[in-house]
């Protein structure tokens, strides 16, 4: 049996967070999850509790979604942290995301909550193995290099090098998602990346909204995403959007 999936709630109501975990657990999660209200429960928990994922409110009486977000990101970083939230407008949600939320999802649509736990997990996994990866070759090479400024000859097997090429597999500068895209693609891009909303860019463009609603689509199969929230992050990492 797969272990458990460990879930921190920072949430207010016990409604609203026994309803966000019904639709993880509806999806065929295990789970085993905590709720915290305040700043000191929540470090604590953090520290002990060690959660794979924060499901988080965005406004809270006493203690707010963004300093949730803030102490995450400062003490736990590789913790995906997901806004689930009935307030959020989309500037906040922008806002929260340049700040390093993971996505976020309204308490309206809540059969959206699974599948996006499912994916920040999936992208913590593939981080952390590629990093894992990079760590151990760049171990190799320190070792070799201490070694060659001591003065002791090192000599490079076969073996030594093939293990090398294994762990750094992937490593390589590939081509970034967006460089696919064609010209109308990227504007389009760039524009859901600075916040606009589809009735906007269509507007801003002089062009449909089920024109730009098509571009998306292209966009999102492209680049091998399926929300919004996905391709406003991926803007904000990759130093497209300020």
């Amino acid at each position: 049996m797969n272990d458990p999936l460990r879930v921190l709630l920072v949430e207010d109501s016990a409604i609203d967070a026994e309803l966000a975990l019904n639709q993880i657990k509806n999806a065929n999660f295990t789970v085993e999850a905590r709720r915290v209200q305040i700043a000191e429960d929540y470090r604590w928990e953090l520290d002990q509790f060690r959660p794979q994922i924060i499901l988080s409110d965005f406004s809270m009486p006493g203690f707010s979604g963004l300093e949730a977000l803030a102490i995450a990101r400062e003490f736990h970083p590789h913790i995906p942290f997901i806004f689930v939230s009935g307030t959020i407008g989309e500037e906040s949600a922008i806002q929260a995301l340049k700040k390093g939320a993971t996505d976020y999802v309204l308490k309206s649509n809540m059969l959206r909550l699974p599948s996006a736990v499912e994916r920040a997990i999936e992208e913590t996994v593939r981080g952390g193995t590629q990093l894992e990866k990079t760590t151990r070759v760049n171990r190799m090479l320190i070792k070799i290099c201490r070694q060659l400024m001591s003065g002791k000859r090192h000599q490079v097997s076969p073996r030594l090098i093939k293990l090398l090429e294994r762990c750094s597999e992937g490593s390589q500068a590939a081509p970034l998602p967006h460089e696919q895209l064609s010209s109308r693609e990227l504007q389009i891009l760039l524009l859901i990346g600075d916040g606009r909303s589809i009735k906007q860019i269509g507007s801003d463009l002089a062009i449909s909204i089920n024109t730009v609603n098509t571009h998306r689509a292209r966009i999102l199969r492209k680049m091998g995403m399926r929300t919004n929230a996905a391709l406003i992050r991926y803007a904000i990492e990759n130093g497209l959007v300020e």
